[in-house]
């Protein structure tokens, strides 16, 4: 069996017609819950539970949960885009408007510590799990960092 560091879920999964889908998103989010707690300043990692009858994934709260993680870290989002290609074009653009326009309701309740945060979360961020072009990938990195930048001139 495949290791999901941080995701609960229940193994039986696999015994099932629809593991290929399971598979898929269990896999598509391992690797941006990863990428997520890689670049999140706050200590501990945050953690998720995969509900197998409808395909989506729950944040696991911790006591002190973060204040931004259900705004940022979307991987049900990124998974319904990982199985729509016809969408990706557009979504480059809008999914990092999407993370600046969250960005930017934090900044006026959290200030400009919010700033760092931001350009840690997004700094040459794009989503992982090989779905989309390297055109795409490219694309939607600029744009992050784009975003980043304009951020940063909040200081």
């Amino acid at each position: 069996m495949l290791d999901y560091p941080n995701i609960d879920f229940n193994p039986s999964i696999f015994d099932s017609v629809k593991s290929d889908a399971h598979t898929h998103n269990l896999s598509i989010a391992s690797l941006n819950l990863s990428d997520f707690n890689t670049r999140n300043p706050e200590i501990g990692e945050i953690r998720l539970k995969y509900n197998d009858s409808n395909y989506t994934f729950e944040r696991v709260y911790p006591l002190n949960p973060y204040h931004y993680s259900d705004k940022y870290l979307k991987i049900n989002h990124i998974i319904t885009m990982s199985r729509n290609p016809q969408w990706h074009s557009q979504w480059v653009f809008d999914f990092p408007n999407d993370m600046y326009g969250y960005f930017f309701d934090f900044y006026d309740r959290y200030g400009k510590r919010e700033i760092d945060l931001f350009v840690k979360l997004f700094k040459d961020y794009y989503p992982l799990g090989d779905f989309l072009s390297e055109a795409h990938l490219m694309e939607i990195k600029s744009n992050f960092n784009e975003r980043c930048q304009i951020a940063e001139s909040y200081r």
